[in-house]
């Protein structure tokens, strides 16, 4: 396997800089872990497999944009990490810093400022 890590193009731009990126909330040593990883894995999917069967990792933030880039799995992985916590959950969609409300044929965008792209709404027992 292709070891430029930076240079890859099968895996997202800002989920490398994620997977690089150790904060005080994520497992101390996580860069050391993924980078060892990734010079184990022959294949990206076998990259994936590691990192994302790592419990370790799941509070790091290139766990999730790295399981993300599979949306079937990331969702498991959310309902597997909130456990009995989760009642339910749905998707939204965004554009322009607005979520995007209505139809296949005519939408409107709300104004929220957060962002484009899929944004997961959980519903939380309390």
């Amino acid at each position: 396997m292709e070891k430029q890590f930076l240079e890859t193009k099968k895996i997202k731009d800002f989920t490398k800089r994620c997977l690089n990126n150790e904060s005080i909330y994520d497992y101390k040593g996580s860069i050391a872990i993924i980078k060892d990883y990734w010079n184990k894995a022959k294949t990206i999917n076998e990259f994936k497999d590691l990192v994302l069967n790592d419990k370790r990792l799941k509070d790091n933030q290139g766990y999730w944009e790295l399981a993300k880039e599979d949306i079937q799995l990331y969702d498991r992985l959310v309902l597997e990490y909130l456990g009995s916590k989760a009642d339910k959950h749905f998707t939204t969609e965004s554009d322009i810093g607005s979520l995007a409300v209505g139809t296949s044929d005519f939408k409107y965008n709300i104004g929220n400022l957060y962002g484009d792209g899929t944004n997961y709404v959980i519903y939380i027992r309390k």
